[in-house]
């Protein structure tokens, strides 16, 4: 009978613990590019590779390694660009995270209403700027917003969304965000 009592009761737990679990959502609107629109280069692209983590446009060093190691995977996936500490031409990312942890505040970005979600929810607002200084001295400037929605609500299911894990969540962004960068090179006959 004990077994019993206790069978029950972690059934019991474990439904209300899935019953309080959050969801994350990438934001769909922001991914412009896949990896299958990227061209192909018969030579990768040597650049010196910079990363500046920041917080409201305040610099976060804690942020440095978690952005650095999303943006050099993310560009070797590309297979457009090699980090090369020598190179003659750079290439600076900067993510300014811009979110308001305040779940009723409203935002720019829009993500809640987007997603059709209508409860509390928290996002992840990101700024991304991308920087290149070219070896005859040009510089090219893009910038790129991205969310992250972190919700108890489930999104509808007509947007076929799937829930990512808290892990991954940024990763997903920076590849994002470094797609849409190559892609927008490539159109304009650079780094192609």
């Amino acid at each position: 009978m004990a077994v019993v009592k206790l069978v029950i009761i972690l059934v019991l737990i474990s439904s209300s613990v899935a019953c309080v679990s959050t969801n994350i959502y990438i934001d769909p609107q922001y991914k412009k590019a896949s990896q299958n629109q990227i061209k192909p280069v018969s030579q990768k692209y040597p650049a010196r590779i910079e990363v500046e983590f920041q917080s409201n446009g305040k610099l976060v060093a804690n942020g440095y390694s978690m952005l650095k190691k999303e943006v050099m995977r993310s560009i070797r996936e590309t297979g457009v660009i090699a980090s090369d500490d020598s190179a003659s031409m750079s290439l600076m990312v900067v993510a300014n995270s811009i979110g308001n942890s305040d779940p009723n505040s409203a935002n720019k970005f829009g993500l809640r209403s987007s997603l059709g979600i209508t409860g509390k929810s928290n996002e992840g607002l990101y700024e991304f700027t991308i920087t290149v200084i070219r070896a005859n001295g040009k510089v090219i400037k893009k910038s790129y917003n991205h969310a992250i929605l972190v919700t108890k609500e489930d999104v509808p299911k007509s947007l076929n969304l799937k829930p990512v894990e808290r892990n991954q969540a940024f990763g997903i962004l920076v590849k994002d965000v470094i797609l849409n960068f190559i892609k927008d090179m490539q159109d304009k006959n650079l780094l192609s």
